[in-house]
C-alpha cells in the first residue's frame, strides 16, 4: 500500500474560484509491477 496524510500542494494555474491551496490524503493499493509476468507485488523498503 502506498499512503500519504495532509500533503499540502498548491495550485500552479487556474481561475480565482480554485483553492490557492489544500491539503490531500490518500491510499492507493496494493500496488502491482503490471510489466513483469504474474503482476508481483511491488515492496519498498
Amino acid at each position: 500500500m502506498i499512503t500519504f496524510a495532509r500533503q499540502r500542494f498548491a495550485r500552479a494555474a487556474g481561475g480565482a474560484l480554485c483553492p490557492s491551496s489544500a491539503l490531500l490524503s490518500g491510499t492507493f493499493g496494493p500496488v502491482r509491477d503490471i510489466s513483469a509476468r504474474g503482476h508481483p507485488r511491488v515492496f519498498v523498503t
